[in-house]
């Protein structure tokens, strides 16, 4: 792959709630050739404002915010705005999300501790369409999930049940009837083999599905914000 600057840059955004890895990524960015930096943000709401009003090519995005989950982000950045490539930070293994992240079209996780030179590196091969969404032990993990195959609506209903909400709340949030949540949760229990939404949330958690999530962002008042 060559490393000749493209005629237009690459337009980044970032989204990390740790102000030093922030900035430093803003200036690596910045520094580099071929690459813009459109804006930051500490916390996944601004990071979703950033991203609806600039549309960056690349989105820089830290899995775990204060505000929000970073997968929640990853969903309504694929789902608003399909064009925006996606590289998830993290600062730990994340191999347990790659079905999840996949499923949401993240193109790439890397390391909070990968050298400046790698996550440009990284940016560069997303922009120009190539993907690296795999861990060494990604197979080991792949067999337990190989079977839960979630749409995009059906994780959406998964997180809504996570979040304690009951089949008429959920329907009146996504503007559906209780007739297609009723489906959508059956097919949940079945394809996560469980017996019960309490049950099937665990399986979810423990396969990486969803992010368990901070008790302030379980408000059952939370409105859910769609792009």
């Amino acid at each position: 792959m060559s490393d000749s600057c493209p005629a237009q840059p690459i337009r980044v955004a970032i989204v990390d709630d740790h102000p030093l890895l922030r900035e430093g990524l803003r200036t690596s960015v910045e520094a580099a050739r071929g690459l813009e930096i459109v804006g930051a943000a500490d916390n996944g709401q601004a990071g979703l404002r950033l991203v609806a009003e600039h549309q960056p090519q690349v989105l820089l995005l830290d899995l775990r915010l204060p505000d929000m989950s970073g997968i929640d982000v990853a969903y309504q950045v694929s789902t608003g705005f399909p064009h925006t490539a996606i590289i998830v930070l993290t600062g730990y293994d994340a191999t347990g999300y790659l079905p999840t992240l996949r499923q949401l079209g993240v193109q790439a996780v890397v390391r909070k501790s990968a050298a400046p030179s790698e996550v440009l590196r990284i940016i560069r091969a997303i922009a120009a369409g190539e993907t690296s969404l795999s861990t060494p032990h990604e197979a080991e993990l792949g067999a337990a999930r190989a079977s839960v195959d979630l749409t995009k609506r059906e994780y959406e209903v998964l997180r809504l049940v996570a979040r304690g909400r009951r089949n008429g709340e959920i329907a009146a949030e996504l503007a559906v009837s209780i007739k297609a949540i009723e489906f959508h949760v059956s097919n949940l229990l079945s394809k996560l083999n469980a017996r019960s939404r309490t049950e099937a949330v665990q399986h979810a958690y423990r396969l990486g599905l969803i992010v368990p999530e901070a008790p302030d962002t379980l408000d059952p008042s939370e409105p859910h914000i769609r792009p």
